[in-house]
């Protein structure tokens, strides 16, 4: 029997799949000197002009942040830097280490939680996003995430001052590749992860990726940082399919 999971509610309500969270893949970063307060790197969408109005809310405020976005052009932009090929995982590795805070910024219809929010998770760093769902996840904590009210984007001066509280390290545990809580009541070799092949199709708008016998987690994993996603291909393998 074949189980289909995937991390988005509405996706698993509507289409009886499995619920399964997104993961840790990586909780190991350099303590750097801070070049920013605030970072995130995503891919040209609809989410540009949140991610654009978040900017312009931040250098009001005097709040250093560094926002980057992939598009096909690169161009010149007066708060947001586009470029035209993807940073590497060292890169942008390096960008989060020496910064303080991440920005999560969710697709149209999509209620899941993306692998930027256990990105801050693993490496101990604050979150903004306007998930609403974050709230009902153990690990959130009003001092560490503060979520975006529909298309406010004033977020209070003492979040960016209070430091990080640390999560306690059981319940991080339980949100990590390799602990088998993850997945207690399924057998792995009968996981099916549902992608996002809704990009494509229009019909999905969650995944996991979950390593059932193709070998290709360690691979998958050493791309995540850069939130790419991919698309199950034939029922054999999983393909890149685009930046997210």
């Amino acid at each position: 029997m074949r189980i289909f999971i995937a991390y988005d509610r509405k996706d698993v309500e509507k289409y009886n799949l499995k619920f399964l969270t997104n993961f840790i893949f990586d909780d190991k970063i350099d303590t750097t000197v801070k070049s920013q307060q605030v970072f995130n790197i995503s891919s040209f969408d609809n989410r540009f002009f949140l991610l654009e109005k978040l900017a312009k809310e931040l250098k009001k405020n005097n709040i250093s942040y560094r926002f980057i976005v992939k598009k096909k052009k690169k161009e010149s932009h007066s708060n947001i830097e586009v470029i035209d090929k993807y940073l590497s995982l060292k890169e942008v590795k390096k960008i989060i280490a020496a910064s303080d805070i991440l920005v999560d910024i969710q697709k149209e219809n999509q209620t899941g939680l993306s692998f930027r929010v256990f990105e801050s998770l693993g490496y101990n760093k604050k979150l903004i996003t306007n998930n609403q769902d974050i709230k009902n996840y153990d690990f959130y904590d009003e001092r560490n995430t503060y979520v975006i009210d529909g298309h406010d984007f004033s977020i209070p001066k003492e979040f960016f001052e209070s430091e990080y509280n640390k999560v306690c390290p059981k319940i991080i545990e339980n949100y990590k590749l390799d602990q088998s809580s993850l997945i207690p009541q399924y057998n792995m070799s009968d996981i099916v992860p549902v992608c996002r092949v809704w990009y494509a199709m229009g019909r999905f708008h969650s995944f996991s990726l979950i390593d059932y016998g193709n070998g290709l987690i360690e691979r998958i994993a050493m791309n995540l940082a850069r939130t790419q996603f991919y698309q199950r291909v034939n029922g054999t393998g999983l393909k890149l399919k685009a930046g997210a």
